[in-house]
């Protein structure tokens, strides 16, 4: 666990710790990576390729135990694909069912950020702002829906 001022600095968005990879994978990394991911995880839940409509977005079915993902994701996966992945099963593999939205899809993304961390997949800052940017505004839409007891942004923030 980090120290409270890395929570801080995390939240404030002031400082980053530097990446563990410069570079990015190359396509026969991603493919290699992905193709380990499901193949860890395919025997505890289903995941398989469907229609994601318009916008390609992978979505799971908590109760089911299943994960959909875009169809030719499994021969071309960006790094957003992967991080998307570890998500959806993060969902799985995090849920209680009485927990609040934002906080389920904290803990989801937290998983995310451990995993891509032992699977060695770099996490752009862009993309960990997107996540924590909208972890952020469902905990606004919890307040506004007039949610009680929703966790405060410090410790909604994700420790990369």
């Amino acid at each position: 666990m980090g120290s409270v001022q890395q929570t801080k600095q995390a939240v404030s968005g002031k400082k980053r710790p530097a990446a563990r990879r410069t570079r990015p994978l190359t396509k026969t990394e991603r493919i290699t990576k992905y193709n380990r991911i499901y193949l860890k995880y395919c025997n505890e839940m289903w995941i398989h390729c469907g229609d994601c409509g318009k916008d390609r977005r992978a979505y799971s079915y908590v109760s089911l135990r299943e994960i959909v993902v875009p169809m030719g994701v499994f021969s071309d996966p960006s790094e957003w694909d992967l991080i998307v992945l570890l998500h959806e099963i993060g969902h799985i593999k995090t849920n209680k069912e009485s927990m609040k939205m934002v906080v389920k899809e904290y803990l989801a993304t937290q998983w995310m950020a451990d995993e891509s961390k032992k699977w060695e997949i770099p996490v752009k800052k862009l993309y960990a702002d997107a996540f924590q940017k909208y972890i952020w505004e469902k905990r606004k839409l919890s307040i506004a829906r007039g949610g009680k007891n929703v966790p405060s942004e410090e410790e909604l923030a994700i420790r990369w």
